[in-house]
Formats: C-alpha cells, structure tokens, sequence
C-alpha cells in the first residue's frame, strides 16, 4: 500500500467537495483511497483564527494544492507560511475573478511562483491527490501525535502521522518530550488492522504503559536517543520580507515545529546578514516555557501572535 499526504488551502467547499471528512482537531483530515494508494488530506479548519491551524499541516507534507479565490490578508499571510516553511512542492488555481498581476506580484520571488497549474474540479482534483509522490526521509521511525485518549478494554490510542520510517506492532518506542517507555499493541489505518505503517500514514496506535497524559498534542513517538529534548535552542532564521519591528532580547513569541507550538522568549539576538528587521538574517537563542523535540535538519517558525500585519514572520534551523 503506497501512503502519500496533502494539504489543500482554499475556500471550504471546495475541501468539502474531495471527499468525507474523518477527523477535525487541530485541522479537518479526511481520506481518499485508490487501489494501493491512500492518500490522507489536510486542511485548516480554525484559520484565520487560528494561526496554528494553517502552519500545523504543512509541517506534515511537502505537497501543497492551492486555491485563490480572492487576495485579501490572509492570503498574503498564507503565502507568507508556504514560502518561509520552504513548501515548494505545490499546485495551483487562480480564480477568473482575481487580478492575475497583482497576485503575481504577490508571488514573485516566493517558493508559490514555481507551482503549476491546477483543475480544481473535485473528480480531477481526487485523481491528482492520488497520484502525489511524497519524499519521506527514511531512517529511525518517527510518530508525531495529534491526539491520545483511553479506550476501554485496550489502554492509551493515539492518533499521529508517521513522518519518517515504518512503524511495527510490538515495536518499542520512547515518548519525547513526557521521556515514557511504551510498546505498540497494535496498529489500525483508517480504522483497518495493519502489522505496520509507513511513511505518510495516518495511524492509530494502541499503546502499553503510557497514559494520554503522557502524549499531548506534538509529542513523539521514536527510537530512544533518535531525538532530544530541550528547552534551548540556538537558531538562524530568516526574517519575512514584512515583519517591521527588530528582533531583541526579551521579545515574547510562539516557537512552531511539526505540532509543536510552545510559548517561548528571545535570550538573545545577533544579526548575521540585513539589518535588525524584514529580510535579515538573525543568530538567536530562545527558551522555551516546556521542552520540545528536535531532531536533526528540523526547520523551526517564529509566531507573533499579537503581531499588527502577519503573525508567522521567521523561519530556520538549529546551528
């Protein structure tokens, strides 16, 4: 069975129109199924509200389906995601009704102006998800979580995406950042009993000797020693081309990687290319308020969430 995920961004009924919604927590999840080939598709559901509702499903796919239907802030808020979290893998519709110059300009520049065009019909549409092809990183398994609860009879569920590896029943795996010890009872995908799952799966996974206490929203699920904890990080980023204000010790922020989104504060902040505002470059460190993950090459994003223009303004890696 071949698993690929997708995130489409665009008005709802046109999500709605893909196919049957399975889940909405964070972000609305539904399914579509071909053959061999399943492919899971993300959505925001509490965006603009919510700004961690856009940044949480891309953080679980490369491939991104675009639908403009009018150019607004949150657009620009949402090209500003795509293109600081490195999302080049993409295809696209534009409306007949939107001003194709200015969106251009909009895009210029930006990972958006390489996507190719788009038929947003739903049948072509449906076709064109099942046919994706995502680059999942082999290596140590790895279980990012989205939600954990007790179910009678059989102990701690919890649902996830594996985002690299394969993941297997009776596997022993190690919970960051609660540092739990648990072995995998069993394993469904969309709700069927499997003895293992791929990269790009939905899963759920039933669980011993860990509690959904032990599994809040981000956590991850590893190989002991395949992942760190902190409550540090040393960072370069790059600022957004609109972010206006300088970033300086003390400053107040959200720290977002995978399903990560923890309140954190600057330590400290120096300049490496730019000035201290837009289109810099910054070394900074930033404690976070509770530990988060790392692993090596993950990309990390600096939110505002009292920013006055676009809240998601920097994005980079651990040095």
């Amino acid at each position: 069975m071949r698993h690929a995920t997708a995130v489409m961004i665009g008005p709802d009924d046109w999500y709605s129109s893909i196919g049957k919604e399975t889940s909405d927590t964070s972000f609305r999840i539904s399914a579509l199924k071909r053959d061999d080939r399943i492919t899971t598709v993300l959505a925001p559901s509490r965006y603009p509200e919510k700004i961690w509702s856009l940044l949480f499903p891309l953080s679980l796919t490369d491939t991104v389906f675009l639908n403009v239907d009018r150019i607004d802030r949150n657009l620009g808020e949402t090209l500003i995601a795509l293109d600081l979290a490195g999302m080049k893998k993409g295809r696209m519709n534009v409306a007949d009704t939107v001003d194709r110059s200015m969106f251009a300009s909009l895009v210029k520049g930006t990972v958006v102006e390489g996507y190719s065009d788009m038929d947003p019909d739903p049948a072509t549409l449906r076709e064109e998800l099942l046919d994706i092809e995502n680059g999942w990183p082999d290596g140590s398994t790895r279980i990012v979580i989205d939600q954990a609860f007790p179910v009678k009879g059989v102990g701690t569920v919890a649902l996830g995406f594996v985002t690299s590896g394969t993941v297997r029943k009776h596997q022993d795996l190690f919970a960051f950042c609660s540092g739990q010890r648990t072995q995998v009872r069993s394993i469904q995908i969309h709700d069927r009993d499997h003895s293992e799952a791929p990269a790009g799966s939905r899963v759920g996974l039933a669980l011993k000797n860990i509690t959904p206490e032990d599994l809040p929203r981000g956590s991850l699920l590893s190989e002991e020693g395949s992942a760190s904890s902190t409550d540090i990080l040393d960072l370069s980023v790059r600022v957004s081309d609109y972010w206006k204000e300088p970033m300086e010790a003390g400053r107040r922020i959200h720290l977002w990687s995978s399903l990560q989104f923890v309140p954190a504060e600057v330590e400290t902040a120096a300049v490496v290319k730019g000035s201290a505002g837009s289109g810099s470059t910054i070394r900074i460190r930033i404690r976070t308020e509770s530990p988060i993950w790392t692993v090596d090459g993950q990309r990390f994003g600096l939110v505002h969430l009292d920013s006055g223009t676009f809240r998601y303004f920097a994005a980079g890696e651990t040095i």
